[in-house]
């Protein structure tokens, strides 16, 4: 076994042996997984393809299992498993960077260490569409609730109405896609720094693969299993917390759609920010909507000082109205 580091980064895993060209790379986020775990790799090692895939996993120094779980699967499965982890905790951002950084497929396809697949079929059915649809970046398909109240029960994760296709913009502003369902173009090579502050870097990310083109949701596959349960990281969140979550992510988009100069996209995430602030706290709506743009859309003065320096000697202001 090989095992290096560098910049913070180990990775272990039996390079000599390992699939030179996996066409999908499969990347697991786990942290405390360990009476999960197995049955998430399991379930991923189950996949019959006809052609080679890898499963990335990314442990973030569980204090618990998880990470002899890894290892003892990437010694058994060499060929496919790699291990991306650290000497030190990095937090659920760093981790997922580190492990889309290091994915080698033309696709890639999440499955977190409690989340689970049911259709053996999925990954080779996905990626004969995206060969066949390039105006497609991703497919996904529908996914099973499994938490403490519903055990048991079929309920669907996507809402009435959600089970749909989406264009490049709705997935740009807003497209709720079951993350342990998607598998999308491996297009993203730098991620911006806005991503690193969010809680919901799967929003993020999936934004960010709007600039590329739609999504197709897929019936034929079977759903996936997504666990809520109290160590999940947002699962575990109170509705509050996740509510306050959600406004931290669309701020962080606004300010990054801003800055690359897409305003019409900024401006639609500054009305989510207000809209998820609202929704946990009582405060007028006028007045917060008054602040927000004068503190984060002030740019129309800005324009009007740049014109007036650019043509101040031709037209004054004092020449208005005549």
């Amino acid at each position: 076994m090989n095992s290096k580091s560098e910049q913070n980064i180990i990775e272990i895993s039996d390079s000599p042996v390992l699939e030179i060209d996996p066409v999908v790379s499969v990347i697991m986020i786990t942290y405390n997984h360990e009476a999960y775990l197995s049955e998430s790799i399991e379930a991923v090692l189950a996949q019959v393809t006809a052609f080679p895939f890898e499963l990335i996993i990314g442990e973030d120094c569980s204090p618990d299992n998880t990470r002899q779980i890894a290892i003892e699967y990437q010694k058994k499965y060499p060929k496919i498993i790699r291990i991306i982890t650290s000497e030190k905790n990095v937090g659920m951002s760093k981790n997922q960077a580190r492990i889309l950084s290091a994915s080698r497929g033309k696709y890639i396809a999440y499955c977190d260490g409690d989340d689970c697949w049911n259709d053996t079929q999925k990954l080779q059915k996905q990626a004969d569409f995206l060969e066949k649809n390039q105006e497609y970046v991703a497919v996904y398909h529908d996914a099973i609730l499994l938490n403490k109240f519903n055990e048991g029960e079929k309920i669907s994760v996507l809402p009435e109405g959600g089970r749909k296709d989406f264009s490049n913009m709705e997935l740009t502003r807003y497209a709720f896609m079951p993350t342990l369902s998607i598998l999308f173009r491996n297009k993203i090579r730098t991620l911006p720094e806005e991503y690193f502050k969010v809680l919901n870097n799967d929003t993020f990310l999936i934004s960010l693969l709007g600039e590329y083109g739609g999504a197709k949701f897929l019936s034929d596959i079977q759903p996936g299993l997504y666990r809520e349960h109290a160590g999940g990281i947002w699962s575990g969140l109170s509705p509050q917390n996740q509510s306050i979550g959600s406004a931290t992510t669309c701020f962080w988009q606004m300010v990054y759609y801003n800055r690359i100069g897409k305003v019409d996209i900024a401006n639609y995430f500054a009305f989510a920010t207000i809209d998820h602030i609202l929704s946990v706290i009582k405060i007028n709506k006028g007045l917060l909507l008054k602040w927000f743009i004068i503190k984060y859309f002030s740019k129309t003065y800005q324009y009007y000082l740049r014109m007036k320096q650019a043509f101040g000697s031709k037209y004054q202001t004092s020449d208005i109205g005549k």
